[in-house]
This record gives C-alpha cells, structure tokens and sequence, in this order.
C-alpha cells in the first residue's frame, strides 16, 4: 500500500484525477471462466473481506478530492466460484447482482466521489443501464 499510496499522492499531487480499480482478485492473467476473477467473491476472497478492502481504500483517500471515483469491480464476468459457474446479474437482487454489490459501500462513502459500475453483463452498451439503473 506505501506504493500504492506514493502513486496517487505523485498522480493527484499533478493535478490527476484519480479512480482506484479492480481488475482481479487474485494474481495472474486476465480472463478466463475459470481463473476465480470475474466476480467480487470467490473461493479466497469472500464478498465480505472484498467490501471490507474497498471500504478501507475509500476511506484512505476520503480527504483527497483528486481520488474522485472508486471502480470497484471492472468488467465482472462468469466465473467459476467452488463449483459452479456464476453469471453476473443486474437488478435481480441476488448474490451475483452487480447493481446491488455498488449499493452498500457507495452509500457509506462522501456525496461527491463517483462509484463506477458498470454496464449491465452481457451488455453491448452502457445504454442497457437506464432502464435499469
């Protein structure tokens, strides 16, 4: 986290906006059903150590207006969680619900930083996501 830290202090210190992201829960390479990433829960990291993290991370940079959004979870996709395969979903209320995963750590965070979503799975567009915000 020192790095991490040093970077977006060198990066907002220049003017820069600033949006921490994930991409992966685990370390390796990017994307596959089966490399345990596509959702924000898997066999390592449960859903909750996940909002815990984020959590800590917006509550970090609360002070620094530069450190203006929060991409919790970039282009969630099926993935393969114990057993099964799950499909993200959005709106459905449901474990793997992507909308209902921003809600929480979104709300507990200050009124002027953005929490990126986004588009609803298996979307072509982001135009989906107004009718179903």
């Amino acid at each position: 986290m020192q790095v991490y830290d040093a970077c977006v202090e060198a990066l907002t210190g220049a003017g820069l906006i600033v949006i921490p992201n994930c991409h992966m829960l685990n370390p390796g390479w990017c994307c596959s059903e089966n490399d345990g990433n596509g959702l924000w829960f898997n066999d390592r990291w449960p859903a909750a150590k996940f909002f815990a993290a984020w959590q800590d991370i917006a509550a970090r940079y609360q002070e620094n207006p530069l450190a203006a959004g929060m991409d919790i979870m970039n282009e969630p996709r099926r993935a393969r969680v114990g057993w099964r395969v799950r499909t993200p979903t959005w709106g459905t209320g449901d474990k793997t619900d992507v909308a209902a995963m921003y809600t929480a750590p979104a709300s507990a965070d200050r009124p002027s930083r953005a929490w990126v979503a986004p588009p609803r799975p298996a979307a072509p567009s982001a135009r989906a996501a107004r009718t179903r915000p």
